[in-house]
């Protein structure tokens, strides 16, 4: 069961391109593009609004000045219309929440990187802001728009177009979709989300075009109403009335000051077995394991979901590197992946365990843990020894 799943995750996805200018953002909320949609349930974690509507982020080395540029106007334009505010930071604390703004590839890569943005987690964590395929210039509107767009979905906002009261706007075309579940996804209604009583907008910067994940570029979506106003096609690269209203709403107590405003932040419910978990744990192993894998994994996790989650998920906190050990349900089980972050659109899975009994990671459970198989090769156990810091 487990070569198949692995077998599974390994599905690239690709996209065509349309024009030098166009982007998109996969993001499947709150967890980012490198993960498959069917192998990713994000209902038992928290997008938290950030504490003092402030955002602290770090910039990564792999930024370039033009990319630093186009960054600064984007947070501008955020600061100037609502009272949220960005922090630039130099160091940054083993268990501070921050925003990593980084380059995931250059400008050209080719097709294994993803033309467009991504964020990590919603809301205020230790997440991240991946810029790939596409060349930010601070003079260029889709530029600017792209980075505001990813923006806004590390301070908690989801695309426009998932709103649970999107089909009285808009209507879905499901057989015009990329014939992906990752496509699929992006238009999935959310039923977790809070719209804070603003209405629907299609201009919203958040709010797909027609043509995102499109199959041979037929219209994904069509407004209900043909005569509105609803312009699902023209280019959203400029916050919207509406985009900074909910932004208001949602941190500075503000009530919405028009009648069309636009996305959502999500509210997970969080399910709780009352069993204790071990919320510190460290990963240690031998040097040959250590060679085997090829990828640092040993060291501290913190545990990011709440007790009880059926969803269990960790965050590396030794470094500012981005592994991750996750737990999802499997026919009665649990199976802990450690991720670290890949190329493209994927994150590679190094190492793999099923766990038979508990939700929660401790010294005893899972007991064995097995490396990721290449083609038809069998897992290979390893020497990981787990042990509880709390």
């Amino acid at each position: 069961m487990l070569i198949i799943l692995l077998a599974f995750i390994q599905a690239t996805i690709g996209q065509e391109s349309i024009d030098p200018d166009h982007w998109e953002c996969p993001v499947i909320e709150p967890l980012p593009p490198p993960r498959d949609p069917n192998h990713r349930s994000a209902h038992d974690l928290t997008a938290k609004l950030w504490t003092d509507s402030v955002v602290p982020y770090l910039i990564d080395d792999s930024f370039n000045s033009k990319d630093r540029e186009t960054l600064a106007i984007a947070i501008q334009k955020i600061e100037e219309a609502t009272c949220v505010r960005f922090k630039e930071l130099s160091v940054v604390d083993k268990f501070e929440n921050f925003v990593k703004i980084r380059r995931h590839c250059d400008p050209g890569s080719g097709d294994w990187c993803f033309v467009g943005g991504w964020v990590d987690f919603l809301g205020e964590s230790r997440s991240s802001l991946s810029i790939g395929n596409y060349r930010l210039d601070p003079s260029s509107p889709p530029s600017v728009g792209l980075v505001v767009h990813e923006l806004l979905h590390n301070l908690g906002m989801v695309h426009t177009q998932k709103r649970p009261d999107r089909n009285d706007t808009i209507k879905v075309l499901w057989d015009n979709l990329e014939k992906t579940n990752l496509a699929k996804a992006q238009y999935k209604e959310c039923f977790q989300c809070k719209t804070y009583g603003t209405q629907y907008d299609c201009m919203s910067i958040m709010h797909y075009r027609d043509y995102f994940f499109s199959f041979r570029r037929r219209k994904t979506m069509v407004p209900v109403d043909p005569n509105s106003d609803c312009d699902l096609n023209r280019d959203n690269n400029e916050l919207t009335r509406s985009d900074k209203d909910l932004i208001n709403a949602m941190y500075c107590g503000l009530t919405p000051t028009t009648t069309t405003t636009t996305t959502t932040t999500t509210i997970r419910p969080l399910k709780s077995t009352g069993e204790p978990c071990c919320t510190n744990i460290k990963l240690y192993a031998p040097d040959w394991v250590k060679d085997h894998i090829g990828e640092p994994f040993t060291g501290t996790y913190l545990l990011l979901t709440q007790e009880g989650s059926t969803e269990p998920r960790y965050r590396y906190v030794d470094g500012d590197r981005f592994q991750e050990i996750v737990g999802e349900p499997l026919q009665g089980t649990i199976v802990w992946w450690i991720t670290a972050p890949g190329r493209g659109r994927r994150d590679e899975y190094i190492l793999v365990a099923r766990q038979m009994r508990g939700l929660c990671l401790s010294e005893k459970q899972p007991q064995q843990w097995y490396d990721q198989p290449k083609g038809r090769r069998r897992l290979k156990a390893l020497d990981v020894e787990m042990r509880c810091l709390d």
